[in-house]
């Protein structure tokens, strides 16, 4: 009897640690759908999160590059209107005029910046510098 009731038991606990077996790899078999689930989510979070950083980077080059271009032709149009507004008998007098009065003439335009020269005299690049820090 005792021997029966020691089978029975072993029977038992036998079919005990089969069932919690296969619960495991039950278990161990949802987890890995579960984490591939998880890292196709994230991978197509990530995917889309690059795909609009992207569009956000072209269109803010765009909007960039149409500033510059909009910058540039104000600056052109601006150079342009000064240029017609002086004429040609006032840019033959401030080209023939001396230093001094050419640098008043142009500040006087609102012009920084620009070197005139009649291409024969030499430029002291050392001292238009020293003048330049000096205002």
């Amino acid at each position: 009897m005792e021997t029966g009731r020691a089978n029975a038991e072993a029977k038992a606990m036998a079919q005990a640690d089969k069932m919690q077996s296969e619960g495991k790899v039950i278990f161990s078999g949802l987890e890995a759908q579960s984490d591939e689930v998880m890292f196709q989510a994230h991978l197509q979070r990530d995917t889309e999160l690059s795909r609009i950083e992207l569009e956000h980077e072209q269109a803010m080059s765009k909007l960039r590059l149409e500033k510059a271009k909009i910058a540039n032709e104000v600056e052109a149009s601006k150079f342009e209107g000064i240029m017609q507004a002086l004429g040609p008998k006032t840019l033959e007098a401030i080209a023939a005029s001396g230093m001094e009065t050419q640098v008043k003439m142009l500040e006087g335009l609102g012009l920084k910046g620009y070197l005139l020269t009649d291409g024969q005299t030499p430029i002291n690049l050392f001292s238009a510098a020293g003048g330049l820090i000096k205002k």
